[in-house]
């Protein structure tokens, strides 16, 4: 069946690669079955009973992970900040968008609990427990803090209890990540993708979600709340009651008490009957892929380039270079300037950024990130020259380019995920899709470092300063900072080498070169062995 993301539409060239593909998937991957799936079961909706509880915990944990920042109230900063400049960001999500390094550490957390939710079942149970059980941390926590806080037993919000909370809502997210794998390998080629697409766009509503809230509870606050505000008690219990209307849901989802059934060629590399080092082995063996190995080099090239511009955590450019230019150039140096439009422009991006997701699983991957990856270097380019030059400064260009901007960030953060469905081994979804977004995450502090030593030290004085003292020369050192970030990620183009154009090359990567060549032994109990040479694969056509 030919379809737009495998290649050339109704080739039937015999010696044309997209061809040879086709065949190579069909012969190695699924000997049995026309419509590519990687695993039996069929397609599933997720709007009934047995899946809709994973979409309500995506869109739950999207709002958690987009308010939690705002429980981390620092007592030093009196002034209320909120910027649209994590708009420019690479990557606007509840891990890359982080308005508080703090929450950095449970996003570091995601493999491990990945993986001891692929090796260790709860009552048979990979997925729904954990699940459970992180939703219930987040209850417990948020409850706890708004008590302590009501009472008067602690003046300030409890780090600890917020790392808590977010820890439990991110476990909560990495086990439906991996029953999100589970489910998306049940589509045919033709439209695998679309469920992932969809269950990630749903996050990002209850992020926007989250951003419209807390516009509503501070959003006419000139000055940073306290722990004793209303409003603030009031996020603090909001948050701990949404904690607990996934639960009914969740319980209900329709997930296997064992890892479900592979078609005849696929790999099971978990058994819950396995022991933990047989596991870890297991898991070691399916790393050495050269196939899933090029895809997590292409997951830290690709982040490396699309964060190096931008920042990553440095408090520097959150704190003293965004709030300089839009409190200097978009608000006319106003100081009191209400953060409620700001943090509705990030909801309304948030919405955009999810769309996009949704519409871009019929398109080639490389392409894709290709066109994105130079809209965001043109589109950017002119948003910072306009602005730094006086060129236009109203806020509807302003705010408008941001907005446009998120078409193809959110095309490149989906394309980015889509290769994990095609490489997850049977039993390690959930490790598989942590570890992927766990290499992105190594970027972050890399690039921050770098940011921070080589850039800081030349404008934190100056923008500290008062605004009349900017020159000519400080402005265009702005610029460059500005214009930095989508300059920058044109370094996406290296990555590419690493990245399979469409899931039937995938499928080509991980069975035709990824293995050395040795006995597999199928689901079925057969043994074979796999035969790593592409050329005698296509010759066997």
């Amino acid at each position: 069946m030919a379809d737009e993301d495998d290649g050339d539409a109704c080739d039937t060239n015999n010696s044309s690669p997209s061809y040879i593909m086709r065949q190579l998937h069909d012969q190695l991957v699924q000997p049995n079955r026309t419509d590519g799936a990687l695993r039996s079961g069929g397609v599933i909706s997720l709007w009934n009973r047995s899946h809709v509880g994973l979409v309500i915990s995506s869109v739950l944990a999207g709002f958690m992970l987009g308010a939690l920042p705002s429980t981390i109230v620092s007592l030093k900063v009196q002034a209320r900040v909120a910027t649209t400049a994590q708009l420019l960001g690479p990557a606007f999500s509840p891990i890359y968008g982080l308005s508080s390094p703090v929450m950095f550490f449970p996003a570091s957390l995601r493999f491990s609990f990945g993986l001891v939710s692929d090796i260790f079942p709860i009552y048979g149970s990979h997925r729904m427990p954990y699940m459970l059980m992180g939703w219930a941390a987040s209850f417990v926590s948020f409850l706890i803090g708004g008590l302590l806080l009501s009472t008067s037993v602690i003046q300030e919000p409890s780090l600890l209890l917020m790392l808590i909370a977010c820890s439990g809502v991110t476990m909560a997210d990495v086990a439906g990540d991996g029953l999100l794998v589970e489910l998306a390998q049940r589509e045919p080629v033709a439209f695998r993708g679309r469920t992932q697409g969809i269950v990630l766009a749903f996050k990002f509503l209850g992020v926007a979600l989250s951003q419209a809230y807390i516009a509503v509870l501070e959003g006419s606050l000139f000055t940073q709340w306290t722990p004793s505000d209303p409003n603030y008690l009031g996020l603090i219990y909001s948050l701990a009651m949404l904690s607990v209307v996934p639960t009914p849901f969740v319980y209900f989802l329709a997930t296997s008490r064992h890892p479900p059934g592979a078609l005849p060629t696929s790999l099971t590399t978990s058994s819950p009957r396995a022991s933990f080092l047989d596991n870890v082995i297991a898991l070691w063996t399916c790393l050495q892929s050269k196939a899933i190995a090029a895809y997590l080099l292409f997951s830290f090239l690709f982040s490396l380039a699309i964060h190096v511009g931008n920042g990553g955590t440095s408090v520097f450019k959150r704190e003293v270079l965004d709030v300089w230019i839009e409190r200097s150039w978009l608000h006319h140096g106003d100081a009191n300037v209400a953060p409620r439009q700001s943090l509705f422009v990030v909801g309304a991006g948030a919405i955009v950024f999810g769309l996009a997701m949704v519409a871009v699983t019929k398109r080639r991957w490389k392409a894709a990130l290709a066109w994105s990856t130079i809209a965001i270097g043109v589109v950017g380019s002119l948003h910072a020259s306009c602005t730094v030059y006086g060129t236009s400064r109203v806020p509807w260009f302003w705010y408008g380019t941001l907005l446009v901007l998120q078409v193809p960030h959110g095309i490149r953060h989906i394309v980015s995920l889509l290769p994990v469905v095609e490489y997850a081994p049977v039993g390690f979804e959930a490790t598989m899709s942590s570890l992927a977004m766990s290499v992105q995450l190594v970027a972050v502090p890399i690039v921050t470092a770098v940011y921070s030593t080589t850039l800081q030290d030349t404008l934190v004085n100056v923008l500290e300063a008062d605004t009349a003292s900017i020159t000519p020369s400080v402005q265009t050192q702005v610029g460059d900072l500005m214009a930095l970030g989508p300059l920058a990620s044109f370094g996406v183009f290296v990555s590419l080498i690493w990245l399979p154009n469409s899931p039937v090359e995938a499928q080509v990567w991980r069975w035709g070169g990824g293995q050395s060549p040795g006995p597999v032994e199928s689901s079925s109990g057969e043994s074979g062995v796999l035969e790593p040479s592409f050329l005698d694969l296509a010759s066997a056509n």
